[in-house]
């Protein structure tokens, strides 16, 4: 039977992997968690409801729970960050809420499959709106127009900052060698930007890129990174973002693949409406001990593995 006909943009590789793990993914979260069902085949074998999008690295579909979507990737730096993130304190409200991530058993060709489940979000891409389409309360128009300009403009400089890092690494071959170095590199310079943007201007001020290179010129580019993203922290419409990728420059990581469709708005059980980061895109580990972090797998069931991924979950 042709998948194509009920779900026309999804991956068929999406669905044999949903397929093949069903029973050990409903063995990770609660049932109403897991991807929507649309149709059982006589084979047995299930469709699910239309994706909500589709990347370069995978899916995300909608769950029975309204506010978690499922995510299935190929992307394994997005899994990794995934995994050490639900190990930190203080995350920042900028950033979507992970429940659970899992390696699975299978590959596509001979990339890893992951699959993690996440907050929902909504207006994803509201970036790409012109200010005559957006409400704040208290904000003209006008004041709207300009906040939107300086968010997309700080962000588009942040990406490319955190891009020439991410190339630092790769042309390390991602190795851990290329991370320590990193890391004591952006120690040498980090006490200059604590708490004081015009740390991180200073240090772009009083250096030549031209005449340094490796781990020094991928400090340089956190420093960047820094001073782009507090200027989005001054923002009132990027503020929340801004504070996210401080936030995680902080705990060690720079997301280098944060763009206008990366950002959308999360409504939190709280009632509080934030404006976050929805995909973290290429995670770059700026300390050792996030270097290759594991992802748990979903064939370890044993008990702490399990009581691990069900907390999550929950």
């Amino acid at each position: 039977m042709d998948l194509a006909a009920y779900l026309p943009n999804a991956k068929p590789w999406i669905e044999k992997a949903l397929n093949n793990n069903w029973q050990a993914l409903s063995s990770v979260v609660p049932p109403e968690m897991m991807p929507s069902q649309e149709r059982l085949l006589k084979s047995g074998r299930m469709t699910f409801a239309k994706e909500y999008g589709c990347g370069v690295y995978g899916c995300v579909l909608p769950t029975g729970k309204k506010d978690v979507v499922f995510k299935m990737t190929t992307d394994a730096t997005e899994a990794s960050f995934v995994a050490a993130m639900m190990t930190m304190r203080g995350l920042p409200e900028g950033l979507v809420r992970y429940h659970a991530v899992v390696e699975l058993p299978e590959k596509k060709g001979r990339d890893k499959i992951f699959a993690l489940w996440r907050e929902e979000a909504r207006d994803i891409g509201f970036l790409l709106r012109p200010a005559s389409q957006m409400k704040a309360p208290g904000f003209s128009e006008e004041e709207i127009s300009r906040a939107l300009n300086g968010f997309k403009e700080d962000l588009a400089l942040f990406k490319e900052s955190a891009e020439k890092v991410l190339q630092y690494y790769v042309d390390a071959r991602l190795s851990r060698a290329a991370i320590q170095a990193l890391e004591v590199q952006v120690r040498s310079v980090e006490a200059a930007w604590k708490g004081q943007p015009e740390g991180a201007a200073n240090i772009l001020a009083g250096v030549d890129p031209r005449k340094i290179k490796g781990a020094a010129l991928a400090a340089f580019n956190v420093a960047g990174c820094v001073l782009d993203a507090w200027n989005m922290s001054a923002n009132p419409l990027g503020n929340t973002v801004g504070d996210a990728l401080l936030n995680l420059i902080n705990q060690g990581y720079v997301l280098a693949d944060v763009h206008y469709n990366n950002v959308g708005i999360v409504d939190r059980p709280n009632g509080d409406t934030v404006i976050a980061i929805t995909d973290p895109g290429h995670a770059i580990p700026l300390k050792e001990k996030w270097w290759k972090f594991p992802v748990p797998h979903l064939m370890d069931r044993d008990a702490a593995t399990t009581r691990r991924l069900v907390a999550a979950a929950n």
